[in-house]
């Protein structure tokens, strides 16, 4: 979880930069979201954070401020992946392929929040 918190810290700071930058675009709400899900401690309660509906609207709405869409593709990717991670990680019992697949949809999801960060960062 602290590679995550981490990345969603990072990309709360690049988003309230763009937002002091241009603060028509919606990214004070892209910070809000971030922050909040970098501050819960598990998977789930950050999916919930970063997936609600709410989140998915501010999502939408920067991507259509800054004509970019690859916002909203790498968005419902990294709650696809977490979506992939919720079931997996509830269970008490997790055997070995299902440990693989953590692993798998973590690595998957550092890789969209870094992905994110470009995005977010080469925007005008």
């Amino acid at each position: 979880m602290g590679l995550f918190s981490d990345l969603l810290n990072k990309l709360a700071e690049l988003s309230n930069d763009k937002h002091a930058k241009v603060n028509t675009k919606g990214f004070d709400a892209l910070t809000e979201i971030f922050l909040t899900a970098a501050d819960m401690n598990d998977i789930v309660r950050q999916r919930e954070v970063l997936c609600s509906s709410s989140a998915e609207m501010a999502f939408m709405r920067t991507a259509n401020l800054t004509l970019n869409a690859n916002l909203t593709m790498l968005y419902k990717g990294m709650c696809k992946l977490y979506a992939r991670m919720v079931p997996i990680t509830v269970r008490p019992d997790v055997d070995p392929q299902s440990l693989l697949e953590i692993i798998q949809a973590g690595a998957e999801i550092a890789l969209k929040l870094v992905e994110l960060d470009n995005i977010i960062a080469k925007d005008p």
